[in-house]
């Protein structure tokens, strides 16, 4: 399998989408990711989102000092374009890809 992960600090864009074009000007496509599963951490206790192109896909709840483990399975799900995150204070996330 192709496992990746993608790791951020704080708010931002964890992923920044590529477009692949297969000929020049035409067929151009936005790269897709799957998430099959989530590591947060946060120092104040809050929610983290976790987002694309059409908005919250995944909302995680971690108390204050706390992690927060989700396994989404295989399938995982699918996020369309630049990915971003929104974590209480200061937090992190590292993202599981397959």
């Amino acid at each position: 399998t192709n496992i990746t992960t993608a790791y951020k600090k704080d708010s931002g864009d964890i992923i920044v989408a590529t477009t692949v074009t297969a000929n020049p000007g035409i067929n151009a496509t936005t790269m897709v990711n799957r998430i099959v599963a989530v590591h947060a951490y946060s120092t104040i206790a809050g929610n983290i989102l976790i987002g694309d192109v059409d908005g919250n896909k995944i909302t995680l709840t971690v108390p204050a000092s706390g992690t927060a483990d989700v396994y989404l399975g295989e399938v995982g799900l699918k996020c369309t374009g630049n990915v971003s995150i929104t974590t209480p204070a200061t937090g992190s996330v590292t993202l599981i890809l397959g």
